[in-house]
């Protein structure tokens, strides 16, 4: 199991008063993931995370009586967590770079490296490439995973249209509170440190072992890629003899099946040691949904104009956008209507 990275010293914890030891930090992840699976985020009145900050503190109160704890300390720490994971997830999905469960470490190719130095602070670069992510028996990488799963990272992840709300909140009073949370006697120096007591920097002798290790290079995880779907011929409207018809019928249906099943294929799968990094192609979530709404709304007894329509909400993302704002089937009909009788391509 990943080693216990844990130190409960109390000359560190003397002279760094505001400094998080490594429990602590450990403790405040355990209580993150125990209300994210439960839900406890998931609303979009206002106040609920801030609410659930403070629903912690008598727990951490009672096991670490030796520091006053406030919402103010636990939103910083928060959100440090936030940006190191968005990074350390960032480096684990590329392509040269392996996850070792057991440390928590990353290792990763020089170029990998060298990318993440010039792209991000140096302090959140440094600790990605050079230290493990915090973790004991409790606290796994799928732990991190779970607890910053509806986050937004770089247009990583598009959440359903039911989840935005709460997301845009939670995201909306964080930005408030943070703003709030400067108190007396708390600086930016004070906790900004992720892991405070973690293990100490790699050494020269660690980083040759690893690299003696039977590494295997990560695998990106794949979705669907909807600009490759093939896209239908033209088919001209209402042929006058009824073989043409009939055939015609038939082709417009085979490539209607076709092209339902290639926009709808279930992600391939490979074995990797990460299985909660998966990540949709952004935009997907939308074109998935105005695809099967355009099926419904239009029907197989207009197909040519259905298979219009289709072709063009999987020419853009935004296209699928603009289909899922009209709110009523006749709003739609009247869309279909005025533009899509012309040449969509």
């Amino acid at each position: 199991m990943p080693p216990r990275n844990t130190q409960e010293g109390s000359s560190t914890q003397q002279t760094t008063y505001n400094r998080w030891t490594d429990s602590q930090q450990l403790r405040f992840l355990q209580l993150l993931y125990e209300a994210r699976v439960n839900g406890r985020f998931e609303s979009s009145k206002k106040g609920v995370r801030k609410a659930v900050f403070i629903s912690f503190l008598p727990d951490l109160q009672e096991r670490f009586p030796e520091r006053t704890w406030e919402y103010a300390v636990l939103d910083k720490k928060e959100n440090e967590f936030r940006n190191f994971w968005r990074v350390f997830l960032e480096a684990a999905n590329r392509s040269g770079t392996k996850y070792h469960e057991q440390t928590g470490m990353l290792s990763m190719s020089v170029d990998n490296a060298d990318l993440i130095r010039a792209k991000e602070p140096s302090r959140i670069a440094n600790r990605v490439i050079r230290k493990p992510l915090l973790i004991n028996d409790d606290v796994t990488f799928n732990t991190w995973s779970e607890i910053f799963a509806k986050d937004l990272p770089a247009c990583h992840n598009i959440l359903k249209a039911g989840d935005r709300a709460a997301a845009f909140a939670e995201a909306a009073e964080r930005n408030r509170e943070s703003q709030r949370s400067e108190s007396p006697g708390f600086t930016l120096d004070d906790s900004s440190d992720i892991f405070d007591d973690a293990a100490t920097l790699v050494t020269k002798s660690q980083l040759n072992e690893r690299d003696n290790q039977d590494d295997s290079t990560p695998l990106t995880p794949v979705t669907p890629d909807l600009a490759r779907t093939p896209t239908p011929a033209r088919f001209a409207a209402n042929p006058v003899r009824s073989g043409i018809t009939k055939r015609k019928s038939n082709k417009l249906m085979s490539q209607f099946i076709a092209m339902m099943n290639s926009a709808f294929a279930a992600p391939q799968t490979k074995n990797h040691i990460i299985t909660t990094a998966t990540a949709k192609v952004p935009g997907q979530e939308e074109v998935e949904k105005a695809l099967l709404d355009c099926r419904e709304c239009i029907g197989l007894d207009r197909l040519t104009d259905m298979l219009k329509a289709m072709k063009w909400i999987k020419k853009d993302p935004m296209n699928a956008v603009m289909w899922n704002l009209l709110d009523s089937s006749l709003a739609k009909d009247a869309w279909i209507k005025s533009n899509f009788g012309d040449d969509l391509g």
